[in-house]
């Protein structure tokens, strides 16, 4: 048994009627249902069962898909089978054979929204039957029917039609003696009363217009039904199961300089290029200037070879060879193998370079020539 949803007590409005519980009228209007159509038929009331908050409405079935959720086509095909269903059931009502079914309609046909229709297994589910929402609106699935008002039975009054042809037959007896002495002074000359052949035709037009209707009428009606029972022998086609979900990779914490590769002094791990990111300018010793940089790369092959290239804010460049090697200290050392040419040239530097991270190092920088050779010093770092 699937639950389709649960309604809050109070949230609805039920058109039903307080003379019995909403279980009890699904009990008799299934029975009548099952018997009078068949289980398929039945199944079109979701069961009400009483929760903790509120009505819980279930059904019968392997797998359930609200309306909302079905493509345009599917949804067109449920309410066709919806409405077959319907307008079968009405038709029960109106037989006599199904006196609940008649004394619920056509209140038995109402849900609040189409939030409370589903396919279960293919096949049209109501929930919430016979109630309307807060706003009152009703008539949501009187469309799908087959257009035709429920005809309900007139109910016979035997014993007031007694009584009236008692009376009927003491009057008749009473004309019969008095009529014949009243005639002269009651009855007058008798009248003719004629119709124009014009108003004639046209009373002859009028009706046959309105049998035609009623012959169009019942033509849509059993197109409407015809079109319902084919869809109901194409179930919906049920949704796909949902794929199972790839097993997440974990992501590896990037190791740009793992620390046993610094340990064992493997230059290779600086093959590629690599970015210094901090104390990102130079100095005129001339002019005692400063110059901001706007990008500072270092590149190296696998035996510690490479090269240095600076691109200053304004767009001037220099470049120079590099050399890397292990320190006996454990520290990386990169020395400027002639100075940086270009647009602006640099003294030839010589860096002291420790690990700090997986990613990235810090060196201490000392000019190899000019006045202060091995003096001052500045820090930078560089990463990939």
């Amino acid at each position: 048994m699937q639950t389709l949803l649960e309604t809050p007590a109070g949230s609805l409005r039920c058109l039903l009627g307080t003379e019995r519980p909403v279980e009890s009228w699904h009990q008799a209007v299934a029975a009548e249902v099952a018997a009078g159509l068949g289980p398929v038929h039945a199944a079109l009331f979701a069961s009400p069962v009483s929760g903790t908050v509120g009505t819980v409405w279930t059904a019968p079935g392997a797998a359930v898909r609200r309306y909302a959720d079905l493509p345009a086509d599917d949804r067109r095909r449920l309410t066709a089978a919806a409405g077959s269903l319907l307008s079968d059931i009405r038709r029960l009502g109106e037989s006599g054979a199904a006196p609940t079914v008649a004394a619920a309609w056509p209140a038995l046909r109402e849900i609040p929204s189409y939030t409370h229709l589903f396919a279960v297994d293919g096949r049209p589910v109501l929930a919430a039957w016979g109630h309307a929402g807060p706003d009152g609106r009703s008539g949501l699935l009187a469309r799908l029917d087959d257009g035709l008002a429920f005809y309900r039975r007139p109910s016979v009054p035997w014993r007031m039609y007694a009584r009236a042809l008692a009376a009927l037959a003491l009057f008749a007896l009473a004309a019969g003696l008095l009529l014949p002495l009243l005639a002269p002074w009651v009855m007058g000359s008798p009248a003719a009363c004629s119709v124009p052949p014009g108003q004639l035709a046209l009373l002859f037009e009028q009706q046959q217009q309105s049998q035609r209707a009623d012959g169009l009428r019942s033509l849509l009606a059993s197109l409407n039904g015809e079109q319902g029972r084919a869809q109901l022998q194409c179930p919906l086609r049920q949704a796909p199961p949902p794929r199972a979900a790839l097993p997440q990779r974990s992501e590896m914490p990037r190791q740009d300089l793992p620390q046993d590769r610094w340990d064992r002094r493997d230059l290779s791990m600086l093959d590629g290029c690599w970015r210094k990111y901090s104390n990102m300018r130079t100095v005129d010793l001339e002019t005692g200037q400063f110059y901001g940089v706007r990008e500072w790369r270092l590149c190296f092959d696998q035996q510690g070879g490479g090269s240095q290239s600076i691109i200053y804010d304004d767009g001037q460049k220099c470049t120079n060879p590099l050399r890397a090697e292990f320190a006996a200290n454990g520290q990386l050392q990169l020395k400027d193998t002639s100075r940086c040419q270009g647009g602006r040239g640099l003294m030839r530097q010589r860096s002291l370079c420790r690990r700090i991270s997986d990613t990235e190092a810090e060196c201490q920088m000392s000019d190899d020539e000019g006045p202060n050779a091995n003096k001052g010093s500045s820090h930078g770092k560089f990463r990939r």
